[in-house]
């Protein structure tokens, strides 16, 4: 009896060890889809933004705070565009330079100081951090059933004088906060 324990446990061991090691690149793939769609939809949703002082066709950059969990999907993504894409040693460097900024998970702990600096200028932030709209951010990603849907907290980003059209705000779901206090 004690011999058909051991087997039954050292064959549940086997099999959940070699679905682990299946999965692993199953995981992977997914996170890379989910931020080639993100990629895309960032490339897409510049057409609809205004900053103001800028004239349309106007150079813009992305900065990201943080690890930069795109890999190299940003840089397809926006090719073929007037966006360049500029990773941010240090959130200080921070300034004018910046058009939209993503802020990655990796600043989870710094989020309010870094939106506090972005909000002295007009920077549309973004992140995918779940409650990033409600918690003074502009634009939050979400990645649902293989795609991409976005909320957007248009008092936030009114504030600083950041343009969003009304086709845009058509397709998100928009977050009440009242805007700043």
């Amino acid at each position: 009896m004690l011999k058909i324990i051991r087997r039954t446990i050292a064959g549940f061991v086997i099999i959940t060890a070699l679905q682990g090691m299946f999965s692993l690149p199953a995981l992977a793939q997914d996170r890379s889809e989910e931020y080639q769609l993100k990629a895309v939809l960032l490339s897409r949703l510049v057409g609809f933004i205004t900053w103001p002082g800028m004239e349309d066709g106007s150079s813009l950059t992305l900065c990201i705070a943080g690890e930069d969990p795109f890999d190299n999907q940003l840089d397809l993504a926006f090719r073929e565009s007037n966006v360049s894409i500029k990773l941010l040693d240090d959130w200080f460097e921070l300034d004018e330079n910046c058009n939209l900024l993503f802020i990655s998970d990796s600043e989870i702990r710094t989020f309010d100081t870094i939106l506090a600096l972005a909000r002295a200028k007009p920077i549309l932030t973004v992140s995918d951090v779940p409650r990033f709209a409600t918690n003074a951010g502009m634009i939050e990603l979400r990645f649902e059933n293989r795609r991409v849907r976005f909320l957007i907290n248009k008092g936030e980003a009114d504030a600083v004088g950041v343009g969003l059209s009304f086709q845009l705000l058509k397709l998100a779901e928009i977050i009440e906060t009242g805007g700043r206090q």
